[in-house]
């Protein structure tokens, strides 16, 4: 939550101007993570926008801002894969198709965290008001679990064909920054917002199911 949305804000802030105040940078006790200013929004956003929506009574609330979520989240794969690269990532070093060392080992955590979602579809299934059988809860996974891989490989595919060795780890920063490209930095802010109430929620059940 905090790489990415304060990542984002980061980098809005920092085309408004120079200086720790937009952009970060270093201060007397050391650099700074985030601007003044991107802090600054990162806690009005949290206070304004995610506090409300993590305080619903009930998960039906939360459908249109996941429909949003999931919009955001075609929207900068589409970014991604249409955006023509910039003419010096041509002279990039191309890619191997598959690299067998210790590096390619890296990515198997954030594979894990991406995929680790399921056990989330049952409880939070079980709180909308349709009934969460066995078949409809294994249809909503598996569905899902395609989707997400096929975002995911078109992401890093063509992240990998447009850039070669260049590519980022954020495959955002390697496009040109336009305000497309900024528009899909807050598509992805968006898309977290409308996933963390979701997981809230599922807490606040939980722990209500403790106290009681």
């Amino acid at each position: 939550y905090l790489v990415i949305i304060g990542e984002a804000f980061t980098v809005l802030t920092s085309s408004l101007g120079d200086g720790s105040v937009y952009d970060g940078g270093p201060v007397s006790d050391g650099p700074l993570h985030y601007s003044l200013l991107a802090l600054l929004l990162l806690v009005a956003f949290t206070a304004v926008c995610l506090t409300p929506l993590s305080l619903l009574r009930s998960m039906d609330a939360l459908q249109c801002t996941s429909a949003v979520g999931m919009g955001c989240l075609f929207f900068t794969v589409a970014v991604v894969a249409l955006t023509p690269p910039p003419p010096d990532a041509a002279a990039a070093e191309p890619l191997p198709a598959a690299i067998f060392s210790a590096e390619a080992l890296l990515s198997l955590p954030t594979l894990a965290f991406c995929f680790s979602s399921q056990s989330l579809f049952p409880p939070a299934l079980e709180t909308l008001h349709q009934p969460a059988t066995y078949a409809y809860m294994h249809r909503v996974v598996d569905t899902t679990m395609y989707v997400t891989l096929a975002l995911h490989l078109l992401v890093g595919l063509v992240g990998s064909l447009a850039y070669g060795s260049a590519v980022r780890p954020n495959v955002l920063d390697s496009l040109p920054q336009t305000s497309v490209v900024l528009a899909a930095r807050l598509a992805v802010v968006l898309a977290f917002a409308s996933t963390f109430p979701m997981l809230v929620f599922l807490c606040r059940r939980h722990v209500g199911a403790i106290r009681a």
